[in-house]
């Protein structure tokens, strides 16, 4: 899931000016023997230890607002933001990974793998300007992602 996120609650759109629960935590039932992940601030510090604990279920989020940068020339256009990459990527490939039959934990490596490409390759350019915060930026959204439950689940288990 996308959305925007809170500690308890994933957001939807705003509709009529009110941003729209998707999922709280009385839903965690509904999540049962799945994986979740969301890719949405802070939704591992309390809304995904009540899903991940549910048996035989897997929540992957992050524990903390999630970092995200573009290129303003890009706006609308994140598929030719270089900058954007740098954080898509990793959340992208973890999907993929989840799709084709990994493990949560095969999947959560893989992201971290992607990141810690990235931010070797924003460090070796550290005279760009941005690159600091870009650097910064990487390191947070490593470190908040969060793997609660099964390690071991995949999407057919």
């Amino acid at each position: 899931c996308n959305g925007h996120g809170t500690e308890e609650f994933l957001y939807g759109d705003k509709i009529g000016g009110k941003e729209e629960t998707l999922i709280a935590g009385e839903n965690s039932k509904l999540f049962k023997g799945k994986i979740v992940y969301i890719r949405a601030c802070s939704t591992a510090a309390y809304l995904g230890k009540k899903i991940g604990k549910e048996d035989e279920t897997t929540f992957i989020g992050y524990k903390v607002p999630l970092l995200f940068f573009t290129d303003q020339h890009y706006h609308g256009n994140p598929h030719n933001d270089a900058t954007a990459k740098l954080f898509l990527e990793p959340t992208n490939l973890l999907v993929k990974y989840l799709i084709i039959g990994k493990t949560a934990e095969e999947a959560v490596q893989q992201h971290w793998d992607s990141y810690s490409k990235n931010l070797y390759a924003v460090l070796s350019n550290e005279k760009e300007p941005g690159s600091g915060a870009l650097a910064a930026a990487i390191w947070s959204n490593m470190l908040a992602l969060t793997l609660i439950g099964d390690p071991k689940k995949t999407i057919d288990n």
